[in-house]
This record gives C-alpha cells, sequence and structure tokens, in this order.
C-alpha cells in the first residue's frame, strides 16, 4: 500500500501564483472558498462603481482603485503568510499543476472577454490621448476615462466632449468636443464660430493654438438630423468636422468625463490634471 506524499507549501510558488492570478494562489494554499472570492472580487467592484455611476467621479474611482490595489497586498500578503505556516500534507485533487492550468484558460476565457468588452457590458471605456489636436482640455499623455451609457437616454449636446468612430476609419475612436447639433447653422467667421447665427463663447480655447485660424473662414452648412459637427479644441492642429464633414449620432460611442492619468515625456506624471474634469 502505497502513502500520499506528503508536501509543504511553497511561499514564492504561491506568490507568483497569485499574481498570475489570485484564485491560484489561494487553491495552492488550499483555501478554495477564498479563491473564488479574491478572484471575483475586482471584477464585482469594477461592475459596482461602473454600473453605479461612481466610477465617473475623481474620489470615489480613485478610492476603487485604492481598494482594489489594498486587498490585492493583503492577499498576497496573506498567502505567503499561509504558505509559510503551512505543514507537510497530501495534496487535494485541486492541487494538481494541471488543475491550475485548467483554472487560467477558463479565467482567461471568461474575464479577458469582460474587460475587452467593458464598454457594453460595464458601460465605461479608457483612452490614452495620443495628439495634441485638443489641447488644453486635453493633452499628449493625458488617459481618460468614458461613459459609454451616457446617451443611452440622453442626446449629447452642444459643448460635451465625446468620443465615436473616425468616420474616415470607424476601427479608430476619436475624441472631439460636440459644437453643433442636428439642424443647427453652424459657420466660421476669422476664427469666430457661429452657431444659428449667434457667436458662441468658448472658454476652452487657447488663443495660442488659434493663430492660424483666426483669419479661417468655413462657409454656413447645416447639420443633418442625428448627426453632430464637432470641432478640436486646438483649431490649428485638429483634423475635425471642417475636413471630413458630421458624426453620425449611431457612431457616438460615449462622454468623456475625467483625466484619471496623465504623463508627459518631459514631465512626468502631472500630477495636477489628475481628476482633472473634461468640459
Amino acid at each position: 500500500m502505497t502513502h500520499p506524499q506528503l508536501r509543504k507549501r511553497n511561499p514564492l510558488i504561491a506568490a507568483i501564483l497569485y499574481l498570475v492570478n489570485a484564485g491560484l494562489g489561494f487553491l495552492y494554499v488550499g483555501k478554495p472558498v477564498f479563491a473564488a472570492i479574491f478572484a471575483l472580487f475586482s471584477i464585482f467592484l469594477i461592475a459596482l462603481t461602473a454600473w453605479t455611476g461612481l466610477a465617473f467621479h475623481p474620489h470615489s474611482f480613485y478610492a476603487a482603485v485604492a481598494i482594489i490595489f489594498g486587498v490585492s497586498i493583503f492577499g498576497l500578503v496573506w498567502v505567503i503568510a499561509c504558505a509559510l505556516r503551512s505543514k507537510p500534507e497530501a495534496l487535494k485533487k485541486y492541487q494538481r499543476w494541471y488543475f491550475y492550468v485548467g483554472l487560467f484558460l477558463i479565467a482567461v476565457v471568461l474575464f479577458q472577454p469582460l474587460l475587452a468588452n467593458r464598454d457594453r457590458i460595464f458601460g465605461y471605456d479608457m483612452f490614452r490621448f495620443p495628439s495634441g489636436s485638443m489641447a488644453d482640455t486635453l493633452l499628449y499623455g493625458d488617459y481618460v476615462i468614458a461613459n459609454t451609457w451616457a446617451y443611452r437616454n440622453v442626446d449629447p449636446k452642444r459643448g460635451d466632449v465625446i468620443v465615436f468612430r473616425f468616420p474616415g476609419d470607424r476601427t479608430i475612436k476619436y475624441l472631439k468636443r460636440i459644437i453643433a447639433i442636428g439642424g443647427d447653422a453652424i459657420e466660421m467667421k476669422d476664427g469666430i464660430t457661429f452657431v444659428n447665427n449667434i457667436a458662441i463663447k468658448e472658454p476652452y480655447l487657447n488663443e495660442k493654438y488659434t493663430e492660424k485660424t483666426k483669419t479661417n473662414h468655413f462657409p454656413p452648412v447645416v447639420v443633418p438630423k442625428d448627426y453632430y459637427f464637432v470641432l478640436g479644441d486646438n483649431r490649428d492642429h485638429s483634423n475635425d468636422s471642417r475636413y471630413w464633414g458630421f458624426v453620425p449620432a449611431s457612431d457616438v460611442l460615449g462622454k468623456t468625463e475625467f483625466i484619471w492619468f496623465s504623463y508627459g515625456k518631459t514631465e512626468g506624471i502631472r500630477w495636477e490634471r489628475l481628476g482633472h474634469t473634461v468640459n
């Protein structure tokens, strides 16, 4: 009669498995219930903050990030401590290597689509702004969060900074400001924008980004129904509706809410921009 081999849990292996997937680390140290809790915790908190709208307020967003980070660190320390305190014992069925591989593959199959489709499932999306076309509202290297359910019950309005599919290549997502909506007549004279023959106030413009467009003219056009006319706040360097036309309402993906991170090549982290509302 053979006896099962007794093994003590290795703290390094426990930590590595935890970092790969929190649930795997807890399985390794013989705590399957906590494996399930820690594996699902982050997804649960992301869903809760997004569905309640808390993700679109800087304070609650950073609080949720801090909670996830804190719980993750706590779990890592706990897993290592469990491994250090463990005694040699026979492996349970769920502590075989092939069980870990299987669970990891299941997690990838289940969780990756959730995060990849977060705009539809959770109602938010995140973007890194790759240009200066919205300066100073958005700078190169700003990371923003967008509410992709913002327009489920209301229509976009003038002044909103929206995320939309670029009409020239619908696989690309753009961020611009709505200047005119369906039925509006819009034109530009000497760089001044007129909507329905009224010069609009644009406090978000910086004069150093409008030097070239001060002498530009845009002939009057009427925005079709269910379309939007969008412009970049950096009028001198923005590829927008002046050049490729209107944005269909069906291509609007959401509303840009705030900057959750910002990094400049020369400045490093731009702390003053963190949590800055986009308006």
